[in-house]
């Protein structure tokens, strides 16, 4: 006959202390359950800290350094500074009133424009000279010889190179008209270059176009005397271009005129 006690055993413990029983517990054990309870709080803030609600669109960085206490340091003043450094500076880029932006280039609207005051001049030419045998010496007597020259343009548009041959009754000489523009100054300046002299050039004329006529002037010597030089330049639209050079030793009060040039375009 099987035996029915109750102190039969079980998977698990049950407590069968009477109720209000006080429970007594090992200081071994005290330390263990202390021990878990320290840790559970502990695990309980992490989880609290990594639920913070993320940083929302629009939202300011004041208000995120306000209520999550992980800002709660001096390092939050940093942060807020930084924050409104940085939008200073892409406010103020994007108003910028003289920049144009493509892409990531920047041009300035305000760029140099091309001159095309001697464009009149490019292409090839046949030269009637008309020039003065002797200057500043009350000389009647002019000499008359041909010549050919052609223009194009340097320096992006903002020069000209002329090559001339001067059919001398001595001799053919080769010589040589460099233009150059300064945006700046809205000026010409104008330099010759001789053959005879190929490591000399002569004092620049400077000027502009003033109603259709190009005046440009320059101070030099001549056979060391002071002198005032003048180029004059005649467009002359649909018709001959003429080229006038003059002298004067009373600084522009009078002048001489001692060499002047017709052109005649050669057709292509």
């Amino acid at each position: 006959m099987c035996s029915t006690t109750s102190n039969a055993s079980t998977t698990r413990d049950v407590d069968t202390r009477p109720s209000g029983t006080s429970v007594r517990y090992s200081s071994r054990r005290l330390k263990k359950l202390r021990s878990v309870s320290t840790e559970s709080a502990a695990a309980h803030r992490s989880v609290a800290l990594h639920r913070q609600e993320p940083r929302r669109p629009g939202v300011r960085l004041e208000q995120h350094a306000s209520s999550d206490p992980r800002l709660q340091d001096p390092s939050r003043d940093l942060l807020k500074t930084q924050y409104r450094t940085r939008r200073r500076r892409c406010t103020s880029s994007l108003n910028r009133p003289n920049s144009t932006h493509q892409g990531s280039a920047t041009m300035s609207p305000s760029a140099d424009v091309v001159p095309t005051d001697f464009d009149f001049m490019i292409g090839s030419w046949n030269v009637a000279h008309r020039r003065l045998n002797r200057r500043l010496a009350g000389c009647n007597e002019w000499t008359e010889f041909s010549g050919t020259s052609t223009t194009r343009k340097i320096l992006l548009g903002f020069g000209y190179i002329e090559d001339n041959v001067l059919n001398f009754p001595e001799g053919s000489v080769q010589a040589a008209a460099m233009r150059s523009f300064d945006s700046k100054s809205k000026t010409w300046a104008i330099w010759w270059l001789d053959s005879r002299s190929p490591h000399h050039l002569d004092v620049p004329v400077v000027g502009s176009f003033v109603e259709g006529v190009g005046s440009f002037y320059a101070d030099d010597a001549l056979d060391g005397r002071p002198i005032r030089v003048r180029f004059l330049w005649f467009p002359n639209p649909r018709s001959q271009p003429r080229w006038e050079q003059a002298f004067s030793v009373d600084g522009g009060s009078t002048w001489e005129l001692n060499w002047v040039m017709h052109f005649q375009r050669i057709a292509a």
